[in-house]
This record gives structure tokens, sequence and C-alpha cells, in this order.
């Protein structure tokens, strides 16, 4: 039984090595455009992928509509699923526009958090 809980946590590892904070934006359903229902966790963005924890999967199929992502564009790497799309040719329309919604939802934030903080300082 040890090996299979060394197995896990190395899995669980090698996710979270896809997850580095520089690259990857800690969202949530909302601003990926998806039904709130769908994942009540965090989910994870980057431009080529989408992932959450694997407690979330059912509930981002079913509500999220990713019943429909191509099998060998999921893939579970210990608690964690990964949902891909293709680079060139977008394979999967809802994970392509789920990327889009919350990259560009961030792109907003951060300008208007910048402008925001601009405009604070200005008033100092």
């Amino acid at each position: 039984m040890m090996m299979y809980y060394e197995l896990e946590q190395r899995l669980n590892d090698l996710a979270a090595d896809f997850l580095p904070e520089e690259e990857t934006l800690e969202t949530n359903a909302e601003s990926c455009g998806l039904d709130p229902r769908s994942c009540y966790g965090p989910v994870w963005v980057r431009p080529d992928f989408i992932a959450v924890q694997a407690d979330y999967d059912h509930a981002l199929r079913y509500y999220g509509g990713f019943e429909y992502v191509e099998s060998e564009l999921r893939v579970q790497v210990g608690g964690m699923v990964f949902y891909f799309h293709e680079n060139e040719n977008c394979a999967s329309e809802r994970v392509c526009r789920a990327i889009q919604t919350a990259l560009g939802n961030d792109v907003e934030q951060r300008v208007t958090t910048s402008i925001a903080n601009n405009q604070t300082e200005v008033l100092k």
C-alpha cells in the first residue's frame, strides 16, 4: 500500500510542476465563461490548457460542457485533470473559448487595476 501513496504523491508533484504561478492564471469557472456550478474550486488557465482538481472534473464535464472534449485532449495526472487544445487547429471549441475568456478577463482586470493604482498615486 505504501507504493500507491508514493506514486500518488509523485503524480501530484508532477501535476503541480505544470502550474507555475508566473505562467498560470488561477481563477474560477465564471471567469472562464462557464456555468458557476461547473467548478466550485480553482481553475488554472494557461494559453494551452485548463486544469481543475479531479474532484471537480465530473461537474466540469456536465455543467461546463467538457464532456464533448476529445479523450486524447483530457489527461488526468494525480489529483489534477488537464484539458488541452491544439494551437493551430483548436480541436475543442469549448476549451478554446474558456481559455480565451479567462485570459481576456485577466488582461482586462490587470489593466483596470493598473489604471486604478496609477490614479490613486496621482491623487496622493
